[in-house]
């Protein structure tokens, strides 16, 4: 076959070794690093994508190790693709080295630790231990209330026995807009003006329907800032349609 290669699509599927389960949720980001296109593979691992001849491909997500495949003449003339991946290992200080599971539940161990198991031999994880160590927290704090107001405060006093009111509060979850700002903050003008064509007057009305469709708000506290990408160039041909159609 000549080498002569135009630029096509072909079609592929990704295999996580070792998993079972379903691909629904993995988010697993396949870019063309010559050309940046992107694509997404589906539940099953089924995805399509322009190539070139030895244009590099590189399929990553938050669960597996990424890998880069380069284009080679034989998968340009099947216009198939079919790529092995291997979860993610993770590495923890006196724990066993073992693959991550998909199904997150598998992944709690139960096996008990060198310094957990010290503790119990010395006695320090009993529940006598532990109601000694609360009750002279207890006492130390009631110790502080008297002295910090040179008298006794009974007010001080039983808010270190029975606990004041716990402020504390879950973290508030951004506003559409403030997660606008942060999209637009991260990529760089240029990137929507140059890459997206998109106008730099529509900028922000174009990450604002991004927003509003799309998930950003999970992938930015993922900091999966590939599916941000891959969602933003999805959109970018509707937007355009869009704004010409009312101009």
């Amino acid at each position: 076959m000549s080498a002569n290669f135009a630029q096509t699509t072909i079609s592929g599927s990704v295999v996580i070794d070792g998993s079972e389960d379903s691909l629904e949720g993995t988010n697993l980001i396949i870019v063309n690093k010559n050309s940046n296109k992107r694509a997404l593979a589906d539940k099953d691992g089924l995805f399509s994508i322009m190539v070139d001849l030895n244009d590099i491909l590189e399929v990553k997500s938050s669960l597996t190790v990424p890998r880069k495949i380069k284009i080679s003449e034989s998968i340009l003339d099947k216009k198939y693709i079919e790529i092995h991946l291997d979860i993610e290992t993770i590495e923890l200080a006196e724990a066993n080295i073992r693959p991550l599971d998909p199904n997150l539940k598998k992944n709690i161990s139960t096996t008990e630790t060198a310094e957990y198991k010290l503790k119990k031999e010395l006695g320090y994880d009993t529940p006598e231990f532990k109601k000694a160590m609360i009750a002279e927290h207890k006492d130390a704090a009631a110790r502080r209330a008297i002295a910090q107001t040179g008298g006794v405060n009974l007010l001080g006093i039983g808010q270190a026995i029975f606990g004041g009111k716990d402020k504390s509060k879950p973290p508030r979850e951004l506003t559409n807009f403030e997660v606008t700002q942060k999209v637009k903050e991260y990529y760089p003008e240029s990137y929507f003006v140059n890459s997206l064509n998109i106008p730099e007057n529509k900028i922000q009305d174009f990450v604002a329907v991004c927003v509003n469709k799309y998930n950003f708000r999970s992938f930015l506290k993922q900091q999966d800032y590939d599916m941000i990408v891959y969602y933003m160039e999805l959109e970018a041909p509707v937007f355009l349609r869009l704004i010409s159609s009312q101009s």
